[in-house]
Formats: structure tokens, sequence, C-alpha cells
């Protein structure tokens, strides 16, 4: 028992994603596929800087067939 009711939201996540996705301050800034991303040519030093950025992210996308995407 609690002192006050617990109050619970509940929300569709594809109708969240597609607001998400048509919205337009993100429309520019969605990333759909993994990708690597280097401090020089030699490719001696990786950067993590998001999901899509990382090894795992990556290793999924390859085992996706031709054409598809993470999202």
């Amino acid at each position: 028992p609690t002192k006050s009711p617990i109050v619970l939201y509940w929300r569709d996540p594809l109708e969240c994603i597609l607001n998400i996705f048509n919205h337009p301050l993100f429309h520019d800034r969605m990333d759909y596929s993994a990708r690597r991303v280097y401090t020089c040519a030699q490719k001696a030093c990786h950067v993590y800087t998001e999901w899509m950025t990382r090894d795992h992210a990556w290793e999924i996308q390859s085992a996706l067939p031709a054409g598809a995407t993470l999202l």
C-alpha cells in the first residue's frame, strides 16, 4: 500500500517512433546504419561517440540482409 495512488502512463511505442522520425528537428540527425569513425586516415584510433559507432552495432548491421538497417 502507498499513501497516494500510483499513476501509470502508457504510450504506443510505434506512434512515439513515428513522431520522432517525422519531427523537423530530427530530420537530418538520425543515423540508420552503423559506421566506424577514426581520428586519422591510418585508422589507428576508433572514436566511439554513440551506439551506431560501436563495434556491436557494426556486427549486427553486417548480419542483416543487403539494404536492411538496424531501425
